[in-house]
C-alpha cells in the first residue's frame, strides 16, 4: 500500500498560480522532447521530420490514454483529500500505479509488434514508412516507462506537488538534448545514427523522467508500495469509480486524437509539403497550448478538491474566473507566435512555401486557440467532478460526424487543402467549447461525486 507523510493533506496548495506555473513549465519541457525530435530529424531530412508528423497523432492517442487513466485516479484521490480522508486517498494512489503499470505493458508490447506496418496503414511513402518503423521499434517499448511515469505524475498533482513533475522534466530534457547531439550530430566521435539516434535519445529520456519522479515522490511523500494484504481488495473497490472518471475522460481526447489521425491521412493525400507544414505548426502550436493546459489542469485539481469538500460554489466561481484567464492568455501567446513565426519556422525549414502556409495557419489560431482554451478548462473540470461522459459523447459526434466530413469537403473536395482542414477544426473546437460550457452551467456535475460509492 502507498502511504503519504502526515502533513501531506495539509500541504495541498489550491492556489491557481502555484499549481499552474510548474504544470506549464513541465508540459513545455515534455513537449520540448517532441520539438527537439523534430529539430534533429530535420537535420537528417525533411522526410524524417515528416515521418514524426505522420505518427504524432498516434503518439498523442497513447499519451492521452496513459495520462487520462492516471488522472481519473488522481481526481478520485483529490476528492478524498478534499474530504480529509487520507487513508482512502492512499489506497487510490496504489490503484493508479497498478492500472498504469498494466496498461503500459500492453501498449508497449502492442506498439512494438505493429511498428513495421504503421507507415503503410497511414498511407505514407516508402521512405517515410521506413523512418516511422525505425522510430517506433525503439520508442515503442519505452512507452512502458511513460505509462508508469504518468501514474506517479497524477499522484504528485493530486497532492498539489506539481513541482516534482517539473524537476523530472528538466532532467529528462537535458538527457534528451545531450543524447541527440551525440547520436545525431555525431559529436565527440559518436556514430551518426539518424532517426535511430533520435529514438534512442527519446527512449532514454522517458526512463530518466520516471526514475527522477519516483525518487522525488517516494522521498518527499514517504511512499510504501506493496502488493500484500488487502491491496487487491482495495484495488477492486476503487477500480469502478476510477474508471467512471477515467474511461469517459480518456475517450474524449482519444476520440479527438483519433480524429487527428484520420486528418493526417487526408493531409498525406494533399502532399508532402502540407504534411511538413502541419508537422511544424502542430509542434509550435503545442507551446500555445501550454498556457491553456496548465490553467486547465490546475483548475482540475482545485475542482476535485472542492467537489470532495462539497464546496460547489467555489468550484463554479473558480472555473469561470480561470476560463477568462485561459482565453486571454491563449490569445496573447498566439500573437507572440505570429510575430516571431518566420524566425521560429526558419529553425526547421528554409522552404518559402512551407513557411507561408504555416504562417497562415498561425493566424487562424487566433480563432482556434480561445475556443480550445474554454473547451479544455471545462472538460477537465467536468471530468474532475465525475461528469465526464457528456464530453466524451460530444467529442465523438463533433469530431467524427461534423468536423471530419467538413474537413474532407473543404480540404479535398473543394481543394482548399490544409487551410480547409484547419477551418473544419476551428468550427469543431468552437462547437464543443460552447456545448461543454452550457453543460457546466446546468450544474449536473454537482451530483456526480464518486467518493461516496467507495466509503
Amino acid at each position: 500500500m502507498v502511504r503519504v507523510g502526515n502533513d501531506s493533506n495539509s500541504s495541498v496548495n489550491l492556489n491557481l498560480w502555484s499549481l499552474a506555473w510548474p504544470i506549464g513549465l513541465e508540459m513545455l519541457l515534455i513537449y520540448s522532447i517532441g520539438f527537439i525530435d523534430v529539430f534533429f530529424l530535420s537535420l537528417v531530412s525533411m522526410e524524417a521530420a515528416a515521418a514524426f508528423g505522420a505518427i504524432q497523432a498516434v503518439m498523442a492517442v497513447i499519451i492521452m490514454l496513459f495520462k487520462q487513466m492516471a488522472q481519473g485516479g488522481g481526481s478520485v484521490a483529490a476528492q478524498f483529500l478534499g474530504a480529509r480522508n487520507k487513508d482512502q486517498a492512499n489506497h487510490t494512489f496504489t490503484a493508479i500505479l497498478i492500472i498504469n503499470t498494466l496498461l503500459g505493458v500492453v501498449v508497449a508490447l502492442g506498439v512494438y509488434l505493429v511498428h513495421p506496418f504503421v507507415g503503410g496503414w497511414l498511407g505514407a511513402s516508402d521512405e517515410i514508412s521506413t523512418h516511422i518503423s525505425t522510430y517506433l521499434s525503439i520508442v515503442g517499448p519505452a512507452l512502458f516507462f511513460m505509462a508508469v511515469r504518468f501514474g506517479y505524475s497524477a499522484i504528485a498533482a493530486s497532492l498539489g506537488k506539481t513541482r516534482w513533475n517539473l524537476a523530472s522534466s528538466i532532467v529528462s530534457n537535458i538527457v534528451n538534448v545531450v543524447l541527440n547531439t551525440l547520436l545525431v550530430v555525431g559529436l565527440f566521435g559518436f556514430p551518426e545514427l539518424g532517426v535511430q539516434g533520435v529514438a534512442i535519445a527519446t527512449a532514454v529520456a522517458y526512463f530518466v523522467y520516471l526514475l527522477v519522479l519516483m525518487f522525488n515522490v517516494h522521498r518527499n511523500s514517504d511512499y510504501r508500495f506493496s502488493l500484500s494484504g488487502d491491496v487487491w481488495m482495495q484495488f477492486k473497490k476503487r477500480l469502478r469509480p476510477i474508471m467512471r472518471i477515467a474511461i469517459p475522460s480518456t475517450m474524449e481526447p482519444i476520440l479527438f486524437n483519433g480524429f487527428q489521425l484520420v486528418l493526417t491521412i487526408l493531409v498525406i493525400e494533399i502532399g508532402d509539403l502540407a504534411l511538413a507544414a502541419r508537422t511544424f505548426v502542430l509542434q509550435i502550436s503545442t507551446f500555445i497550448l501550454l498556457w491553456s493546459f496548465s490553467i486547465a489542469q490546475a483548475n482540475q485539481i482545485i475542482t476535485a478538491h472542492h467537489v470532495g469538500n462539497e464546496r460547489f460554489d467555489l468550484a463554479d466561481q473558480g472555473l469561470k474566473r480561470n476560463t477568462v484567464i485561459g482565453v486571454v492568455g491563449s490569445i496573447a501567446v498566439t500573437l507572440i507566435v505570429i510575430v516571431f513565426s518566420e524566425p521560429i519556422l526558419g529553425i526547421f525549414t528554409g522552404d518559402a512555401d512551407v513557411i507561408k502556409l504555416c504562417t497562415a495557419l498561425f493566424f487562424l489560431g487566433l480563432i482556434m486557440e480561445p475556443s480550445r482554451s474554454v473547451n479544455m478548462i471545462v472538460v477537465f473540470s467536468l471530468g474532475a467532478s465525475g461528469d465526464a461522459m457528456f464530453s466524451a459523447k460530444l467529442g465523438l459526434i463533433a469530431s467524427w460526424f461534423f468536423a471530419l466530413p467538413l474537413a474532407y469537403f473543404l480540404g479535398i473536395h473543394l481543394g482548399y487543402g490544409l487551410i480547409g482542414i484547419w477551418v473544419a477544426m476551428i468550427l469543431e473546437e468552437a462547437l464543443r467549447a460552447c456545448l461543454n460550457y452550457i453543460r457546466w452551467t446546468r450544474a449536473h456535475w454537482q451530483n456526480c461525486g464518486v467518493i461516496s460509492s467507495i466509503t
